[in-house]
C-alpha cells in the first residue's frame, strides 16, 4: 500500500493511438488514480501527458525521449529516460571519440520525436572539432 491505502494496478492498452490514450486516461481518472506509469509511443505519450497535466495526475517514467515531455517544464511529468537530444549528443560524442568522423543522424522533421534544430546545427561542429 501507499500511505495506508491499498494499491490497485490498472492496465489499459492504447495501441499507440492518441485518441484511445486520452480515453484511457479518462477511464483511469474515474478510478481515483494516484499516478500513471510508462506511457509509450510519441503521439500517445503526448496525449497522455496533456490529460495528466489537466488532471494533476503524475505521469511517471514515460518511455520516450520527446522534448515535448520536458519543455515547458511540468511538475506532473517525471522523466527518468534521457531526452532525445541527450541520447544523440552521447552517441555522436562517443562516435567521435572512437574515431568515427562520418556520422549521420536520421530523423523525420514533422515528427514530435525529432531532435531540436539547435542540436542538429551543433553536430557538425562536434565532429569537426575531433
Amino acid at each position: 500500500g501507499l500511505g495506508g491505502h491499498l494499491l490497485k494496478v490498472l492496465a489499459l492498452d492504447d495501441q499507440s493511438d492518441p485518441v484511445r490514450a486520452q480515453a484511457n486516461v479518462a477511464t483511469l481518472a474515474g478510478n481515483s488514480i494516484y499516478a500513471m506509469y510508462c506511457a509509450t509511443g510519441p503521439a500517445a505519450t503526448m496525449a497522455v501527458m496533456a490529460r495528466s497535466v489537466n488532471l494533476s495526475v503524475p505521469l511517471l517514467n514515460p518511455a520516450s525521449g520527446l522534448m515535448g515531455l520536458r519543455r515547458p517544464f511540468s511538475r506532473t511529468v517525471l522523466n527518468l529516460r534521457a531526452s532525445l537530444n541527450d541520447e544523440i549528443m552521447a552517441a555522436v560524442s562517443h562516435s567521435v571519440s572512437s574515431g568515427w568522423l562520418r556520422i549521420a543522424v536520421a530523423y523525420c522533421p514533422s515528427s514530435p520525436a525529432s531532435p531540436d534544430a539547435a542540436l542538429l546545427a551543433l553536430l557538425p561542429a562536434i565532429v569537426d572539432s575531433a
